[in-house]
């Protein structure tokens, strides 16, 4: 889908191409690098990190502009169009007759809720646990609490227990977890605010990966669960370049 505005007597229609992960000069240098110095002048760039919307005006560029620049874009291009990140993944999991759980701790609810605003949700997406406390991370997901205690909730060790425990409770393909400080208090000695751990559980292995967000307390969370979102769309969609950025990955025995 495109973007839609009036010329006149005529419909024009934008190209639209989302983008997740990318910082903005980044993003700048990848269109630079396609369209030539001057492009930046025709062309709309919405959003921030890390969820972007470029528009690009059809007076101005041909779709096979577009295309090389979807190209050069690669696996940080999430949407050619209108979909949002969770639809997308939605459509991937169904694709793949696959579904998903989630465990949260910092984002309470919040990845659940933006998975369930995509009507269709309920083929795939099971259930959500949120275990804010230590004592529910044990009780209903299984984490270990001489774990707990060893590491700290907001730990790579802790978050992937929650992702492994989740799967195994729900009786999914993927599940996701996420545990971290989201501010603006709650910082302790090397654990600031903003440092977060996304977990995900797949066939293939259960897989950890550490974030040190920036801003409010609302735009950490809202920054984590496209974090984690995203990471699921690169493994049903087979980047495996990408995801050796892991920081943890234990297979599945």
């Amino acid at each position: 889908m495109h973007y839609c505005y009036y010329t006149g007597d005529m419909i024009k229609k934008s190209y639209i191409i989302r983008v997740a992960a990318l910082k903005m000069d980044s993003i700048e240098q990848k269109l630079i690098k396609v369209l030539g110095n001057s492009c930046l002048e025709r062309i709309s760039i919405m959003g921030n990190f890390p969820s972007v919307t470029i528009s690009l005006h059809p007076d101005s560029f041909e779709k096979k502009n577009i295309d090389s620049v979807r190209k050069e874009f690669g696996s940080y291009c999430y949407s050619r169009g209108e979909n949002s990140l969770e639809k997308v993944v939605l459509d991937l999991l169904r694709e793949q007759k696959s579904t998903l759980s989630v465990a949260e701790s910092v984002t309470g609810g919040l990845l659940a809720s933006t998975i369930v605003s995509v009507p269709g949700a309920s083929d795939l997406f099971t259930e959500g646990f949120i275990t804010y406390s230590n004592e529910a991370k044990m009780r209903r997901l299984g984490v270990d609490a001489g774990v707990i205690k060893r590491y700290g909730a907001v730990s790579p060790e802790v978050c992937i227990q929650m992702a492994g425990g989740a799967a195994s409770t729900a009786t999914v393909d993927y599940s996701l977890s996420t545990t971290g400080i989201a501010g603006p208090g709650g910082s302790t000695a090397g654990k600031n605010v903003g440092l977060c751990y996304i977990g995900l559980h797949s066939p293939e292995g259960t897989y950890c990966w550490k974030y040190q967000f920036s801003g409010s307390r609302e735009d950490i969370r809202k920054k984590i669960v496209f974090s984690a979102l995203d990471l699921l769309r690169l493994k049903l969609e087979g980047c495996d370049k990408r995801l050796n950025s892991f920081i943890e990955v234990i297979p599945d025995q």
